[in-house]
């Protein structure tokens, strides 16, 4: 029933967002807000496992960037990601999950090096959440939480026809801010931002390179089985 709910409701969206004008929009989308905020309670339950996972865009701002060959590299870089999870909602504040998260490859050096150098990432984390409000009693909810892991960052590059991988494996952890908006039955759609460290690849000897602070912006859904 929710599934089928949800796949009319994102019919629904989609059409009105190609064709209708702007203030109809806004004032449609207003009242929709408004009903849905005052229509029956919700029966998200106060536990229960959950799965889900999501979509963040990430900026990573590196520390000692070096490449060999005295190769030019960013200072930053725009990534793209995807997470999954699993976990624990243990009552109507307190959750745990485990989070893997995969940084897409990307390019890292400068345009006017050769070769080209990507960096991207593996992460496995254990978080702990604190909803401010309890999701099984109101629709929306702010949330905190942090976490502890393992990261797996790497360079990548191709040197003569033969592609080449510099990888490492450390400590990380992350904390996390956000929003859980309940929209149908046991389906949570949160908008969170996430401060990520990333242990450093040391690429060029004895050196600490592209060690990372990773600030992440996106959108999760997640679904109580």
């Amino acid at each position: 029933m929710a599934y089928r709910r949800l796949t009319v409701f994102l019919s629904f969206v989609y059409k009105f967002a190609i064709k209708a004008p702007v203030m109809k929009k806004i004032l449609v989308l207003s009242m929709l807000f408004s009903m849905y905020l005052l229509s029956a309670k919700p029966i998200f339950a106060a536990e229960g496992v959950y799965i889900g996972g999501g979509y963040q865009s990430r900026n990573i701002a590196f520390t000692n960037v070096q490449l060999p060959g005295g190769a030019s590299a960013k200072s930053s870089i725009d990534a793209q990601s995807l997470d999954f999870y699993a976990g624990y909602k243990f009552n109507g504040h307190f959750r745990a999950d485990i989070q893997y998260v995969m940084i897409n490859k990307t390019l890292v050096s400068a345009q006017n090096s050769s070769p080209d150098y990507y960096y991207k990432s593996n992460t496995f984390i254990a978080n702990l959440f604190y909803d401010l409000f309890d999701i099984s009693n109101t629709k929306i909810t702010p949330y905190i939480g942090a976490g502890v892991g393992v990261a797996a960052p790497s360079i990548q590059y191709t040197l003569a026809g033969e592609e080449k991988t510099i990888g490492a494996n450390g400590f990380t952890y992350q904390f996390h801010g956000g929003l859980n908006i309940l929209l149908f039955d046991l389906i949570l759609v949160s908008l969170k931002y996430s401060f990520l460290y990333m242990p450093s690849v040391d690429i060029v000897s004895n050196s600490k390179n592209f060690e990372g602070q990773v600030h992440s912006y996106g959108i999760g859904i997640s679904l109580l089985v």
